[in-house]
């Protein structure tokens, strides 16, 4: 699967998940949500596989954008 989905779109399948745990949980299930989906993003679909370093820089930025995404939206759930 790693080759044929790039790790922007894998990202994008993770901030559903992300959405979907802030709408239909409190702060700390979003906030959780939101670092899982960033180490599991890391840990699966980042080289070198199954271990949380990153060797691309363009792979750590879309790791601190999945992070930063999920944790805005679950403040922005959190509001409404």
């Amino acid at each position: 699967m790693r080759d044929a989905v790039r790790g922007s779109t894998a990202a994008l399948v993770l901030v559903v998940v992300v959405v979907a745990a802030s709408a239909f949980g409190d702060r700390l299930a979003g906030v959780i949500s939101a670092a899982s989906a960033a180490l599991g993003f890391d840990f699966f679909l980042v080289e070198p596989y199954h271990s949380l370093s990153i060797s691309s820089r363009d792979d750590v930025e879309l790791a601190l954008a999945l992070l930063t995404v999920g944790v805005a939206v679950t403040e922005i759930a959190s509001w409404g």
